[in-house]
């Protein structure tokens, strides 16, 4: 057989799928506004990381997940017809990408700049902190969370619920026994800590799950109207599975309310609930004698996550001024049933002495269930957003696609033009002009290197 004949008889290529690569970008931008913004004092809290609820900035992660489960469910779709050994071999090699990126992540993590570095590099307590702390940020997150959900790839529907109910599980009873504690205690640990991955597999497999469904609409292999009227349905069966997410997400954060300390007119400077997640021995009026009991190594005060800026955690965005004269939160004559509510996703809750931090709050520092569920929904209505959008208003030039395409390469960057931009001129306490001036430069240098990288034809894939 002529072998130009044979390849003139291939399919052709399957497209890029350019809506992934923009909602990519849009992760990409919203990293760089609110890694920017959270530094300086004229944020507003919804666009910090104040691990206490799910403020804007703490939806930016799950975005990367998602969008990796999404690429593993492409890179899997390949191999799909190719047999068992082919199979085995696409997962160690994304077995070496994923310990290549976690060496990548260790060496920008590495807190390079530590004062007596020489000295501190033979005590212990230093290599625990980097792992604990700096290591466990972003790409490390990713690589972990690749290695665990790798499994899954060749498991079906039951398969694949069983490890994610396993791992959320698990999760949930080591945050009781120990680590919801542990991850809060200095040095604090970052976007979940070393068993983050544990629950970033929720919006990884979310990813994965609507991956595998637009891979089956191949416009190789579908006439134009088939596929239209497929591409509709399936947006809206994922549109329903995001808002039951949404919602089930939301419904588990209800159960903060029971760690309210002002329902029962007591207030603790104990940030921490003692049992997080069953809310064990939780203190009654009778109880309240916690008032000296101030847990220092739960106190975040100290603990600013660069990858995570925490610079604004702190209470002062919350506004108590809709509460009545009891203090209590929600009790209103609209009905009873809205003291069972908890602040929906972007609303503050009130501070720790009203309230004890605990395991159903929409914390990203505690790799929260609830967090990642509501997380993991809102993540594929989002690519939704962004999939109908690129259909139906095509350009030959957006700006997230190319932040999408080299998306790690604005990842690494992001941080040293931050420094490189900001320094010298902007302090914690300018003026609102001034820091979205600064913000404007680090945008546009980002863009600019992702339109460089992309005109030179160079993607960085790892």
């Amino acid at each position: 057989m002529n072998p130009t004949n044979a390849d003139s008889r291939k399919p052709p290529a399957r497209p890029r799928l350019e809506s992934l690569d923009q909602f990519r970008g849009y992760a990409v931008a919203s990293m760089v506004v609110v890694n920017f913004l959270g530094a300086f004092a004229v944020t507003p809290r919804v666009l910090r990381h104040t691990n206490d609820y799910c403020s804007y900035a703490d939806t930016v992660m799950p975005h990367f997940l998602f969008a990796v489960g999404f690429a593993l469910a492409i890179v899997w779709g390949r191999t799909a017809t190719s047999g068992a050994d082919s199979q085995r071999r696409t997962q160690w090699r994304l077995v070496r990408r994923s310990l290549t990126l976690a060496a990548v992540a260790f060496l920008l993590y590495f807190p390079w700049g530590t004062n007596n570095l020489t000295t501190q590099f033979f005590e212990p307590s230093f290599w625990f902190s980097v792992f604990k702390r700096d290591w466990f940020q972003t790409l490390t997150h990713i690589a972990a969370t690749t290695l665990w959900m790798l499994p899954m790839l060749r498991w079906g529907l039951v398969g694949r619920s069983v490890w994610l109910a396993t791992s959320a599980l698990l999760h949930a009873c080591l945050s009781e026994e120990f680590y919801f504690h542990w991850v809060h205690a200095s040095p604090g640990g970052i976007d979940g800590g070393p068993l983050g991955f544990l629950t970033w597999l929720i919006p990884a497999s979310m990813g994965l799950w609507a991956g595998e469904a637009m891979q089956r609409l191949d416009p190789r292999t579908l006439e134009a109207l088939p596929l239209a009227s497929a591409k509709k349905t399936l947006r809206a069966k994922c549109l329903l599975v995001a808002c039951v997410l949404m919602l089930l997400g939301y419904s588990m954060s209800c159960f903060t309310r029971h760690f309210d300390r002002n329902d029962r007119g007591i207030e603790s400077s104990q940030k921490l609930a003692e049992s997080p997640v069953l809310g064990v021995g939780f203190p009654t009026d009778s109880e309240n004698n916690d008032s000296g009991n101030n847990d220092s190594g739960n106190n975040d005060s100290g603990n600013n996550d660069s990858g995570n800026n925490d610079s604004g955690n702190n209470d002062s965005g919350n506004n108590d001024s809709g509460k009545n004269d009891s203090g209590t939160p929600h009790a209103s004559s609209s009905g009873a049933w809205q003291h069972f509510l908890a602040e929906p996703p972007f609303v503050p809750p009130p501070s720790y002495p009203k309230r004890a931090w605990n395991y159903w709050m929409m914390s990203q520092k505690a790799g929260a269930l609830s967090y990642q569920i509501f997380a993991g929904g809102l993540s594929l209505l989002v690519f939704l957003i962004f999939d109908w959008a690129s259909e139906r208003f095509r350009s030959r030039w957006n700006p997230l696609t190319t932040l999408g395409r080299n998306a790690i390469a604005c990842y690494i960057a992001h941080g040293f033009l931050i420094d490189a931009i900001s320094s010298g001129w902007l302090q914690k306490t300018s003026p609102e002009s001034h820091v979205l001036l600064g913000l404007f430069l680090v945008l546009s240098a980002t863009f600019g290197l992702a339109k460089f990288l992309e005109w030179r034809g160079i993607f960085l894939r790892l």
